[in-house]
């Protein structure tokens, strides 16, 4: 029997303070900062891997 994996980015509140963490690490160029150099870390395996739904809830979060 599997048993399903605990998803620590599920509530939006998490993924988005770790989108926060993400994106304060990350150098602003010419005043803005590159979304990819935020979303790859956090859906990448090696990363936090997160799904496509928790980086857009923590997104809507976030804003």
């Amino acid at each position: 029997m599997k048993h399903a994996e605990a998803r620590p980015y599920a509530e939006p509140e998490a993924a988005a303070r770790k989108l926060l963490e993400l994106a304060a690490s990350v150098q602003v160029i010419n005043d803005c900062i590159h979304i990819e150099k935020i979303n790859g870390p956090f859906l990448s395996k090696t990363g936090c891997n997160a799904s496509g739904s928790e980086f857009g809830a923590g997104i809507r979060y976030a804003i």
